[in-house]
């Protein structure tokens, strides 16, 4: 049963699992990169907001297939999510 659950298909992502590492630049030049704690492995930089902010994130993908991020907590518009949307509701995070 594992041969058949493993394969790489349409459907299955097989026994080769890529990892993606975000990190955290001083600002849009992607030049100087703010390097994180050691514990932090890779998880992304913790991005903090408080109540009433705008957040601008701007979001490099260097990697071989398509990423994004998903904030918790926050209120978007599915446009900014990443898959395109038509009706263009606000998410409540």
């Amino acid at each position: 049963i594992s041969d058949r659950l493993i394969q790489t298909t349409e459907y299955r992502i097989g026994s080769v699992y890529k990892k993606v590492k975000l990190k955290q630049f001083t600002d849009g030049s992607f030049r100087r990169e703010i390097k994180p704690a050691p514990w932090m492995g890779y998880v992304g930089p913790t991005i903090k907001g408080e109540t009433g902010d705008v957040l601008y994130v701007h979001f490099r993908n260097l990697a071989s297939r398509p990423y994004g991020l998903h904030p918790h907590g926050v209120q978007y518009f599915k446009d900014s999510e990443g898959p395109l949307h038509k009706d263009h509701k606000l998410i409540l995070g």
